[in-house]
């Protein structure tokens, strides 16, 4: 049986045959919450870092938690959100691929997506621990930086270039996962893996700033 490296690395340059192998490993859901979790946890550290730097977020946040307190709160919710909307992406899409008469279980389906949502995430996921980390240091402003990237220039052609490419390997993963866990047409699995992915960011977007 592969090694879980051996599934990462391949998720990344061939997917649908790193997801058909991983389907017949015993340790496939093993693999795919370790996988996930290591995400969600380098994540945290980077909110943790942002935290101790006495940044706020930019956008008002929807729970009632001051904004001076809102990074250190974060770091204790961050995992449980992810988890809840992994779990939460797996079900959705688990229900509508019966719909189409997809025949994949749902242990199938969620060990596909913990790689499917986590290597993708890593496009922002290390750009985010750096700037998180600087500002630790004191290295940049937030404020600085948040201008930076939020108007017209570079900062702003990067940030936007590395969400795209985010955005289309997420959709895209979500779409393969269907398509192998669920043995679905590409054309379904790509509906299917649209919504779950939409899914999972609106539920992210209530908590995370």
């Amino acid at each position: 049986m592969a090694s879980l490296r051996y599934y990462f690395e391949n998720t990344i340059i061939r997917p649908r045959r790193a997801f058909s192998e991983l389907l017949s490993d015993p340790r496939r859901l093993k693999h795919g919450f370790i996988t996930f979790l290591i995400m969600v946890l380098l994540y945290t550290v980077g909110i943790l870092f942002i935290a101790f730097s006495g940044a706020e977020p930019t956008m008002r946040p929807w729970l009632a938690i001051p904004s001076k307190n809102y990074y250190y709160w974060q770091t204790l919710f961050y995992a449980p959100v992810f988890i809840t909307g992994w779990i939460l992406a797996a079900g959705v899409v688990q229900l509508l691929s019966r719909l189409f008469k997809g025949n994949g279980t749902f242990e199938d389906t969620a060990s596909l997506l913990g790689f499917g949502i986590a290597v993708p995430t890593y496009v922002t996921l290390i750009p985010d621990m750096i700037e998180g980390f600087l500002a630790f240091l004191g290295i940049i402003n937030q404020k600085e930086y948040t201008e930076f990237i939020t108007h017209p220039g570079l900062g702003q052609i990067f940030i936007w270039s590395l969400m795209l490419i985010e955005l289309v390997w997420l959709i895209t993963l979500f779409s393969v996962s269907v398509e192998k866990a669920q043995k679905l047409p590409w054309w379904k699995a790509g509906i299917i893996g649209t919504i779950g992915y939409i899914v999972y960011q609106l539920f992210l977007f209530i908590f995370i700033r």
